[in-house]
């Protein structure tokens, strides 16, 4: 009885001396996230990796991974890093100060002969270990779809877009799922669940900028039950780029100095590219206001450019208009062939004086402050005219008065003589 109490205590001790000793040593695992079943299709670059970490002991950095193939035998068969020219290396990265290690093994154009069952392991130690798979599969082995050519258009126009399933594929590695209609990446318009018909067409009328756009035709479909794989065709719809005003070049807008002032340009199209430039009064310069690589900053924070969206209502703001500001100034649609001019659509702006409507008042006072001063200085002029007239009449009859004494007394003395 006693000797089995020993046996115990010994076996109790032996055991507790084992789980102390392996918990100094570390254990290392093959931890998440774990490598899962790779299908890869034909001159793919296929990655796999094993993440190698002992969360209990801080102490223990594991010292690499070893990547094996799975002959039809059962064998494990080590793979090699092939170096920079060959078709298979390896990546390594390290966390958590070096105990967490990432070992990845890179294929980097896959053949059939990839395919198979691999593992990777600890150092050393085959018996810590995680398995994966890697299946190939052959480009003439996929679904193919095509679809109508790229169309620009009128606005108001009605247009026709196409897509056809030209290529099932391997009925045993893929199965279809679902083919579809998706404008600009996001809004799903038609969709067919079985995908072994072809998508209806779309007829489409280009009533808004806004219906112009990326149309995918967007073929949905599985491959061995593991991978999803999308093939996707895409249908450039463009509205050609016009104006709908019908004069173009008598729009005149008056401003007095200071008021804002607004010009809104009518160029619609989808995709259109709106460049606003100016002719100074009196000047042959054009400038370009809305380019950075032509406008300089001044230019910038004077005009505020605005949209309602990307293909329409276009508007040039001058918030404080100033006399400078008079001249013309031009939305033009920029053209994408370098050697089509322009089209534009041009604006003439005037500026006015605050004061304008006192000028006449003004000038009316002026005249009637002339006239005044001109009648009263006529009248002084008259008044000092017939003084000097008068006296030069009281002048020229006191002398004859005594012309006529001086006769009459010599008269007198010629009959008294004897």
């Amino acid at each position: 009885m006693a000797s089995q109490r020993i046996l115990f205590k010994s076996c109790v001790f032996l055991t507790s001396l084992l789980v102390v000793l392996s918990r100094v040593k570390g254990v290392l695992k093959i931890v998440d996230p774990l490598p899962g079943h790779s299908v890869a299709i034909e001159d793919e670059t296929l990655r796999v990796t094993c993440v190698v970490f002992d969360a209990e002991d801080q102490h223990v950095k594991p010292t690499g991974v070893d990547f094996f193939r799975v002959d039809k035998y059962g064998d494990l068969i080590r793979i090699v890093d092939q170096g920079p020219a060959g078709n298979c290396v390896f990546e390594n990265k390290t966390e958590v100060d070096g105990r967490k290690l990432y070992v990845t093994m890179v294929i980097k154009r896959i053949k059939p002969s990839d395919s198979g069952q691999y593992r990777c392991t600890l150092p050393n130690d085959t018996n810590t270990s995680y398995g994966f798979g890697i299946t190939y599969i052959a480009k003439s082995d996929l679904p193919e779809i095509e679809v109508s050519r790229n169309i620009t258009a009128e606005l108001g126009e009605s247009v026709r877009l196409a897509c056809n399933i030209t290529q099932k594929g391997n009925i045993f590695k893929v199965r279809l799922v679902i083919i579809a209609w998706v404008k600009d990446d996001h809004q799903r318009i038609a969709e067919v669940p079985s995908a072994e018909r072809n998508l209806k067409d779309i007829r489409l009328t280009l009533n808004k900028p806004q219906d112009g756009g990326h149309y995918e035709c967007k073929l949905t479909s599985m491959l061995h039950a593991q991978r999803t794989y999308n093939v996707t065709r895409i249908i450039s719809v463009q509205v050609r780029p016009k104006f709908g005003a019908v004069d173009l070049t008598h729009n005149e807008i008056v401003r007095i100095k200071g008021e804002a002032v607004q010009f809104q340009c009518d160029a619609t199209g989808n995709p259109i590219k709106i460049v606003w430039k100016r002719k100074p009064r009196h000047k042959n310069l054009l400038i370009t206001l809305n380019e950075t690589s032509y406008s300089n900053e001044s230019l910038q924070t004077r005009y505020k450019f605005t949209r309602k969206s990307n293909y329409e209502e276009f508007k040039l703001e001058i918030p404080k208009t100033d006399y400078e500001d008079r001249g013309d100034y031009y939305c033009c649609i920029r053209s994408s062939n370098t050697s089509v001019p322009d089209q534009c659509q041009r604006f003439t702006l005037r500026v006015k004086d605050p004061l304008r409507h006192l000028w006449p008042i003004l000038g009316i006072i002026v005249e009637a402050i002339f006239l005044y001063v001109i009648t009263t200085s006529s009248e002084k002029t008259k008044k000092n005219d017939n003084k000097i007239s008068k006296s030069r009449d009281h002048t020229v009859e006191d002398r004859s008065t005594d012309v006529r004494k001086g006769e009459k007394a010599r008269l007198r003395k010629t009959t008294l003589d004897p």
